[in-house]
């Protein structure tokens, strides 16, 4: 397939909620691209498109080592498509997990890190928000080098849905708290994420979890992360600071500009002026923060009242309660893209949970499949289901695939729910022995303990080897196959028989 006489299509390389990825080649500048074409639920939407292709275009405009480039946009009949950088489809959240240790050495993740907040100062600068920074738009060149994706796109989504301030649009494990309230994302809410991720990178676990993406976004408002320090001891004190900076749950408080954080992250000293107590702004309508009761002087038309009370530390713990009871409504509400409460009622309902189909996600890569997830339904309204995975080592299918899911697809389930799933952790290479001069039953047992199976038995005569003894391999000695290989032998039968000669009479 070839998309505006330019760019030769070639195989499917990776996939999304929003869009297919392709290897392509651009036939003018002979150069190799990634082609990411728009899923048909979205290239139909003449609003979703004229978005995708603002955010594209100003996408384009950062020109950084550590952003993936987009090179093109265009449409082919029916087709809508962004033509970008070539990049492996390993990320930060590949990397993370085949780590030996689960997590990454703090030099590496600082590093990382570093890369990631550069790419966002020029973002930034540029007046250009990503709104979704977690390890899955993270690549990485041949050489090692931070690539960032998808600048743009949740703010597209964000339109494609129809959302406005009050509704969430972005990954619950990485969501900043303000983006959780409903209220609108700025450069301090990549800031968090990217702190998020670090965390991460450092522990080898998001610092939240939970049985719903609700309960997880919640938390960012409500909770505060299980120390570093705690889960993994000898941690440099200023990669600490520097999370507990960049994760403050007032946007204030965190570091001023990517830049600062970037400069933290090579060793510059972290501002400390982290309050010791931190409340979330409550939502429009919503009881005031901590600060600004305990602190603003009294608006002008209430200078007459008597003055008010001093807050006394249990008042402030139950402000802290309201707060947070009033941020975890408007997350549910927002969540289910629910239409605000008329102001004459401020009361909300939180309407129970709708039933729907469990989707098929067997046989998809279990990325895919939880990206693919999350679009999807945010685009019908509604809430997605998380995928937790556990893992199998299965030779017959390729590694992320996903072999088993319960509930199962077309089972009914609420909305919001757990699909869990089997994902194969793929086939590991492994040595094959020496089997020549070996019985064929020694042989087959080395097969068996190395992970291998015995493929064809063919025999023959030999003058060499006796009978039932081995005589050659399809796989070398020591060379490394996939577990499971099948490895076809040659056993000998021994010495021909040559009949005596029969005397002449």
């Amino acid at each position: 397939m070839t998309l505006s006489e330019r760019y030769q299509v070639h195989e499917r390389i990776g996939e999304g909620g929003m869009a297919l990825v392709y290897r392509a080649t651009d036939l003018r500048l002979s150069r190799s691209v990634a082609i990411k074409m728009l899923r048909p639920q979205f290239a139909n939407d003449p609003e979703f498109v004229a978005r995708f292709e603002q955010e594209a275009r100003a996408a384009a405009g950062l020109t950084h080592p550590h952003i993936a480039s987009v090179f093109d946009t265009g449409e082919d009949g029916e087709k809508h498509y962004i033509v970008m950088e070539l990049l492996h489809p390993f990320t930060l959240k590949d990397l993370i997990a085949r780590n030996p240790n689960g997590r990454l050495a703090p030099d590496e993740a600082a590093r990382i890190a570093g890369q990631i907040a550069s790419a966002l100062a020029l973002a930034h600068q540029k007046g250009v928000v990503h709104r979704d920074i977690k390890p899955q738009n993270i690549l990485f060149t041949d050489d090692g080098l931070v690539k960032v994706t998808d600048f743009g796109i949740a703010r597209a989504l964000a339109a494609a849905s129809g959302t406005a301030t009050g509704t969430i649009l972005g990954s619950p494990h990485y969501i900043s708290p303000e983006q959780a309230s409903g209220q609108p994302a700025g450069p301090a809410s990549d800031l968090y994420s990217l702190g998020v991720v670090l965390y991460e990178m450092l522990s080898g676990k998001p610092p939240y979890a939970g049985e719903t993406p609700i309960a997880i976004a919640v938390q960012h408002l409500r909770s505060s992360p299980a120390p570093l320090a705690s889960l993994v001891p000898g941690l440099p004190p200023q990669l600490l600071r520097v999370v507990e900076k960049a994760t403050a749950r007032d946007p204030a408080q965190r570091f001023a500009s990517a830049e600062q954080f970037r400069q933290a992250l090579a060793g510059a000293p972290v501002p400390d002026d982290l309050a010791q107590t931190t409340v979330m702004p409550a939502l429009a309508g919503a009881v005031p923060a901590v600060s600004e009761v305990d602190h603003e002087p009294d608006p002008e038309p209430y200078r007459r009242q008597p003055p008010r009370r001093r807050l006394t530390p249990g008042m402030l713990v139950l402000l802290g309660l309201l707060v947070g009871l009033a941020a975890v409504v408007g997350t549910v509400v927002s969540l289910r893209h629910e239409p605000e409460a008329p102001e004459e009622n401020p009361a909300v309902e939180i309407s129970p949970a709708k039933p729907i189909q469990a989707p098929n996600l067997i046989g998809q890569d279990v990325d895919a499949a939880r990206a693919w997830v999350e679009q999807d339904f945010a685009s019908r309204q509604l809430i997605p289901p998380q995928v937790v995975e556990s893992e199998r080592r299965d030779g017959s299918a390729a590694a992320n695939q996903i072999l088993e899911q319960t509930p199962a697809p077309g089972t009914t389930m609420d909305e919001g729910g757990i699909i869990r799933v089997v994902v194969c952790t793929g086939r590991i290479p492994t040595k094959v022995p020496e089997l020549t001069g070996l019985t064929i039953d020694r042989a087959k047992t080395l097969l068996q303990e190395s992970g291998l199976m015995l493929g064809n038995v063919s025999h023959a005569h030999s003058e060499t080897y006796v009978a039932d003894i081995v005589m050659s391999q399809s796989a070398a000695a020591e060379s490394e196959v996939p577990e499971g290989t099948a490895v076809d032998l040659e056993v000998s039968l021994g010495p021909r028989d040559t009949a005596p000669a029969v005397p002449t009479p």
